[in-house]
């Protein structure tokens, strides 16, 4: 099963969650394809949140790739994490590069605060997050790509 590791006959790991450690005992389902073997996971959304509760719970100081997932859960750049933890582009790559290392402990509990901030609700972290979305998508001139069909023909919406 290349790609797709088993540690245990009971127990997928999930290698594309990012982080070294996680491993699902069901809700997953594994299929062999013309292309290969492919896997499918039952409410990935709700395992992602899942998963990010346990490393903001959990009493072990964050490390780079978890610093890297929950980064990819806010929907950050380096650069715009880096200004909510008043750290540099520079420090949060080298944070996620050094993966099993932990990060600062005060840029570890700006984190936790955050995230936890974002997930009940705060209206002020959802405000943070936004503008740091639209600076990060104005300084490096992203924009979202919007497609209509007319007629079967796909083209950029007005």
């Amino acid at each position: 099963m290349d790609g797709l590791k088993m540690i245990r006959d009971d127990a997928f790991r999930y290698i594309d969650s990012g982080l070294d450690y996680v491993y699902l005992t069901n809700g997953y389902q594994i299929e062999d394809t013309p292309y290969g073997m492919v896997y499918k996971i039952e409410a990935i959304d709700q395992l992602h949140e899942a998963i990010a509760d346990d490393i903001l719970s959990s009493n072990r100081p964050i490390r780079g790739q978890e610093l890297r997932y929950l980064r990819g859960m806010l929907g950050l750049s380096q650069e715009a994490l880096g200004a909510i933890l008043s750290k540099s582009r520079a420090t949060i790559a080298k944070w996620e590069g050094k993966r099993t290392d932990q990060i600062d402990e005060t840029a570890d509990k700006l984190l936790r605060s955050f995230y936890d901030m974002q997930m009940n609700g705060s209206e002020l972290a959802k405000q943070l997050l936004d503008l740091f979305k639209r600076v990060d998508e104005f300084e490096n001139g992203y924009t979202d790509d919007v497609f209509e069909s007319q007629d079967g023909n796909w083209k950029r919406a007005a």
